[in-house]
């Protein structure tokens, strides 16, 4: 199914009530499969997307160096507060 923001599906699945409007049932056909077969490739690109972020995420590293009251702590980056000073270094997830 097209959305919104898909000129080009929404013109195809008129084109598709045009033909059948007109008993072209082949070209209603031919036009109604192409969208079809657009709704699933779109499916399985948002799919696909979806796990690609989600994987993304669980790389997300946990836990943060914070200094609080001038000492340098390990805090989970939920529990980062206003205030905390984050501090950064080069490296991988490894460290």
């Amino acid at each position: 199914m097209p959305t919104k923001n898909n000129p080009i599906g929404w013109l195809l699945l008129a084109a598709g009530a045009l033909a059948v409007g007109l008993k072209k049932p082949t070209d209603a056909a031919v036009v109604f499969g192409a969208v079809g077969i657009n709704a699933i490739i779109g499916f399985i690109q948002e799919y696909r997307a979806g796990k690609a972020i989600e994987a993304l995420a669980a790389m997300i590293p946990e836990a943060a160096t914070a200094i609080r009251n001038g000492q340098s702590i390990a805090v989970s980056a939920e529990g980062l507060v206003p205030g905390d000073v984050v501090t950064l270094q080069k490296g991988g997830l490894d460290g």
